[in-house]
Parts: structure tokens; C-alpha cells; sequence
């Protein structure tokens, strides 16, 4: 058995975000996000990316297509965004989200990849 797409599959189910998860005293406990909390940026994001991986998988599957457009598609290891606008937009909201909420994890956008090479299929990153 394989469950599809463990890690992304686990963030949406119990809605693992930065800007969802409680501020804990105890480093022992993990405390899970609560259920009446609206979906983080994260689980938000990923649900997208998902999303349109099965839009991708599903085009795959259409017998009408050719062999090398199907090759094009089973390479898609995750989606490609053509605006870089829009890959600052997002990660300038989950900077502020994240910055605002805590005091010691500082995050920073790090840079934007135009192409990337993933030599494992099962590798997922998010590279905002």
C-alpha cells in the first residue's frame, strides 16, 4: 500500500501551518492545530499544488494524446508557475503570516528557481 502523497495529505488533514499551530510552553507536547481554525497558508497552497497534479495525471490518462505530450506530463514532478509575482506574492504572505505569530522563527524568502532538476520522484519541494 501507498498512501498518495503522505506528507502533503497529513499537513491538509490536520491543517499544519505556521500560522495554525499553538504556541506550546513544553517542547514535549505536540499539540495539533484546532479543528474550527480556518486552513493555514500551507495546507491552502499544497491543496492547490495537489489539485492541479491531478489535473495533470488525469490529462495523462486521455488515450487521444500522444506518447511524447504524455512523457511531458509523467515528468511533472509538481506545477509549474509561470509569474513570478505571483511565487513573491505567496511567499511574502507566508513570510509576514509567519513572522507575525512568532518571535524566534524568522523566515525569509531565499530565492525563486526558474528550473529545477528533482532526481527522485518522490522528492517534494516547495521552492517559493
Amino acid at each position: 500500500m501507498d498512501f498518495n502523497s503522505l506528507y502533503p495529505s497529513i499537513i491538509q488533514e490536520y491543517n499544519i501551518c505556521f500560522t495554525t499551530l499553538p504556541i506550546s510552553n513544553s517542547e514535549d507536547d505536540l499539540v495539533l492545530p484546532d479543528r474550527s481554525l480556518p486552513p493555514g497558508i500551507l495546507p491552502t497552497e499544497i491543496r492547490k499544488l495537489v489539485e492541479s497534479r491531478r489535473q495533470v495525471k488525469g490529462l495523462m490518462n486521455n488515450s487521444e494524446i500522444s506518447n511524447d505530450l504524455r512523457m511531458q506530463y509523467n515528468k511533472a514532478d509538481g506545477v509549474k508557475i509561470n509569474s513570478k509575482q505571483y511565487v513573491f506574492k505567496i511567499g511574502m504572505k507566508i513570510k509576514q503570516e509567519v513572522n507575525k505569530l512568532y518571535k524566534q522563527v524568522e523566515l525569509d524568502i531565499d530565492g525563486v528557481f526558474k528550473y529545477l532538476l528533482l532526481l527522485k520522484k518522490r522528492s517534494m519541494l516547495l521552492s517559493l
